[in-house]
């Protein structure tokens, strides 16, 4: 099916990229809205249409909506805190409001409601609400722990030296999903408003421990990784409440998608971890730096 223009917020990013990468294979018009204009060379060689605008101004968001059919949404904390991402996802909406866009498909967090005392997530819940209320059609994605935060460039020199750490038990078991599947399911669900609007999705593709996850980098790149649990108090020192919030929570409850009915609800079959592994870009780049030199030359 032949959409209009859709805008993709984040279009520079980990989500947004792989959503405007998924809607380009599919012959669609991408409008990819970035705050940097240089990081968007790949988007534009495959055919996207750039805009550069600062998601908390509303007159930039206003043009960045005009003549726009459908939009992806998605905000972050990271770059300059939670409170920035309410204000992000508020103003976008209300451009989306005002520019008559047909369809938005936001991608939130699996059980936001659950998830609202801890504050990076509190405004993805908020941001259901505006939009649910915005009378705007409305598809909100709610995918798991990605799969990709394994290959940031934080965790390269650990992995190297056989080390994965995180604040959490080795027998605990996390969801887990790779962000190529979430650009999978937003251009499906584009594609398809009529069947998708007024809908919630879980995203998820596999359920590993983190000794597991441990092991299955280990076996993709080429080396042992242990897994090594960091103290909870580590997490508040060096991360701060909220990220503590966030891991007890993981530890406590965790997320509940529905892994085995993925495909039935989506057409496709979202990677499992190994699978994610086996084409992970990162991993190549590790295993590379092993073949260079051995595990014991890392610290």
């Amino acid at each position: 099916m032949s959409m209009g223009v859709t805008l993709v917020t984040g279009a520079t990013g980990q989500q947004g990229g792989a959503v405007a990468r998924a809607l380009l294979a599919a012959g669609q018009t991408v409008r990819a809205l970035t705050r940097d204009f240089a990081r968007a060379e790949a988007l534009i060689n495959a055919g996207a249409r750039v805009v550069v605008g600062d998601m908390t101004d509303p007159q930039q968001m206003k043009r960045a909506f005009q003549g726009a059919e459908a939009a992806f949404l998605m905000g972050t904390p990271y770059a300059a805190g939670p409170e920035a991402e309410r204000q992000q996802l508020e103003t976008c909406i209300e451009a989306a409001r005002a520019a008559d866009i047909t369809h938005v498909v936001y991608s939130s967090v699996q059980r936001a409601d659950d998830l609202t005392g801890v504050a990076h997530y509190a405004q993805k819940h908020h941001a259901e609400q505006c939009l649910q209320a915005s009378g705007i059609p409305w598809t909100i994605l709610r995918p798991v722990f990605f799969m990709d935060i394994f290959g940031a460039d934080a965790l390269a020199g650990n992995l190297l030296a056989g080390r994965l750490h995180a604040p959490m038990p080795p027998h605990i078991s996390t969801q887990l999903v790779a962000v190529d599947d979430i650009g999978r399911a937003a251009a499906a669900v584009l594609a398809a408003p009529e069947l998708w609007a007024g809908k919630t999705l879980d995203l998820a593709g596999d359920t590993r421990t983190w000794a597991e996850i441990a092991q299955d980098i280990g076996a993709a790149i080429g080396c042992t990784v242990e897994f090594l649990p960091l103290p909870p108090e580590w997490v508040a020192e060096s991360m701060g409440a909220d990220y503590a919030a966030y891991y007890d929570w993981l530890w406590q409850e965790g997320f509940t998608a529905n892994v085995a009915g993925m495909e039935e609800a989506l057409g496709f079959r979202p990677k499992e971890f190994a699978a994610y592994l086996s084409e992970a870009h990162w991993v190549v780049d590790l295993r590379i730096e092993l073949e260079v030199q051995p595990p014991s030359s890392f610290t």
